[in-house]
């Protein structure tokens, strides 16, 4: 079997050779998947359970967080469990996925054009 860090990039290289497509799956098509996952599974999911509502954030945050870390085969991913507590807030909020996908599109929008600020810096 192939190591894992190898076998991402292999999945990944595709992705590489067509940043515009990337860009448009990962701003339009993954936040709305991801939160279907994250906030309506694994969130609505505790909550249903009779988690107390900011642990569900921090557990779902983690989870998140961890998912990353595992698909990008670094720590680095866990990164995103911090807008992920953001996420998991609003989703208490609201209890509605479209406004997490929306504010997720957003962030994944930010990750993606920041090193291209930066570098005009």
């Amino acid at each position: 079997m192939a190591h894992l860090p190898t076998l991402l990039t292999d999945l990944t290289a595709p992705w590489r050779q067509a940043p515009l497509l990337a860009l448009a799956l990962g701003v339009l098509l993954a936040p709305w998947v991801e939160e279907v996952v994250f906030r309506l599974g694994v969130q609505q999911c505790l909550l249903d359970r009779g988690w107390r509502p900011w642990p569900t954030v921090l557990a779902t945050a983690l989870v998140f967080g961890l998912a990353h870390a595992l698909l990008r085969a670094d720590w680095f991913g866990l990164a995103t469990a911090l807008p992920a507590l953001v996420l998991g807030g609003l989703y208490l909020k609201t209890r509605r996925v479209a406004p997490c996908a929306a504010l997720h599109a957003v962030f994944n929008l930010i990750w993606w054009l920041a090193p291209l600020a930066l570098r005009r810096v």
